[in-house]
C-alpha cells in the first residue's frame, strides 16, 4: 500500500482508518507502519488529532491484529502458512528465523519484534505454531504494541513537518536507531508533559 494512500485514508478518516491500516498491518497485508504511526504524529502536532486518542486507536490496531496473527497461526499451523503463507510474505524461512530469536532472546522477541522490520506479525505467528497460550502471548504483545506505537507518534509528534526525512533514516538504518527513537520518544514526552500549562 503507497505512501500516498496511507496518508489520504489518515487525512480523511483519522482514528478508525489508524486502526484499521494497522490491523492489516500487523496481519500482514503490506502496510509501511512506521509511516503509519509517524503521519498520525505530525497530524497531532498540526492539532488535528488528538495525542491520546492516536495513541488508544494504534493501541486497539496492533491489539487486534497481532491476536489475529496469533490465532492463525495457532488454527492454521505450519502446513496452511506453507502453501500460502508466500503470497503475503510469510515463509517458512522467516518463520524459522523468528523461532532461533526465541531461542536466543526468549518471550521478549515479542514485545522488541514490533521494532525489527518484518518481525511483528511474523513473532505472532510463530508464537501461535508453536502453541503459546493467549495470555502468555499477551502479556509481551499488547505491551509491546502500545509502546512501539508510542514511541512513533511521539516522533512523528515531536518532529512535526520533517517527520518523512526522520521517517527514511529510520527505515534506512532501523536496527541501530532503535535506542534512539526509543530514547527520542520518551525524552519528547516527559518535555511536553512539563511544557504543558498545570
Amino acid at each position: 500500500m503507497g505512501e500516498h494512500i496511507i496518508i489520504g485514508i489518515i487525512s480523511t478518516y483519522g482514528y478508525i482508518g489508524l486502526f484499521l491500516l494497522l490491523t492489516l498491518g500487523i496481519v500482514g497485508i503490506p502496510v509501511p507502519d512506521e509511516v503509519l504511526l509517524m503521519f498520525s504524529g505530525f497530524m497531532v502536532s498540526k492539532g488535528e488529532l488528538n495525542y491520546l486518542g492516536i495513541l488508544f486507536g494504534a493501541f486497539c490496531g496492533t491489539s487486534v491484529g497481532i491476536s489475529l496473527s496469533f490465532y492463525i497461526g495457532h488454527a492454521v499451523g505450519m502446513p496452511l502458512i506453507h502453501r500460502y503463507g508466500s503470497k503475503v510474505g510469510i515463509t517458512e524461512e522467516k518463520i524459522r528465523r523468528v523461532e532461533e530469536w526465541f531461542h536466543k532472546v526468549g518471550k521478549w522477541t515479542i514485545f522488541f519484534g514490533f521494532f525489527i522490520p518484518g518481525f511483528r506479525h511474523l513473532t505472532a505467528y510463530s508464537a501461535g505454531i508453536g502453541n503459546m497460550t493467549y495470555k502468555e502471548f499477551a502479556l509481551y504483545a499488547l505491551p509491546g504494541g502500545l509502546f512501539w506505537s508510542f514511541v512513533f507518534i511521539t516522533i512523528g509528534k515531536s518532529v512535526g513537518m520533517h517527520w518523512r526525512k526522520v521517517e527514511h533514516m529510520i527505515h534506512h538504518y532501523a536496527l541501530w536507531l532503535i535506542p534512539f527513537a526509543v530514547v527520542l520518544a520518551i525524552a519528547s514526552y516527559i518535555w511536553f508533559r512539563k511544557k504543558k500549562p498545570q
